[in-house]
């Protein structure tokens, strides 16, 4: 869960700082220097492959866990199944 908010601080910071004066990355009026559009893109891809791997590891959590408890296996399958679900 740390790692997703400083990840997302580090994208926030990136989007801020991506323009100069920060005025201008929303004031079409005012000149400015700006990164290209590419590096935005860029950023959100970062952002968007972090946010699925800490969603993977979110939903295979209860199945590491499941496995060390003293239960039936086919109890241990059918809990993994529905817990497993929060992946789609």
């Amino acid at each position: 869960m740390g790692f997703l908010i400083l990840s997302t601080i580090g994208l926030v910071i990136a989007l801020l700082a991506q323009c100069r004066p920060l005025k201008a990355l929303y004031d079409l009026e005012i000149k400015g220097n700006c990164y290209s559009k590419n590096v935005s893109i860029a950023v959100a891809y970062v952002q968007a492959a972090i946010n699925v791997l800490t969603d993977f590891t979110c939903a295979g959590l209860p199945v590491i866990i499941l496995r060390s408890l003293q239960l039936k296996k086919s109890l241990k399958i059918g809990l993994s199944i529905v817990m497993g679900l929060g992946i789609l």
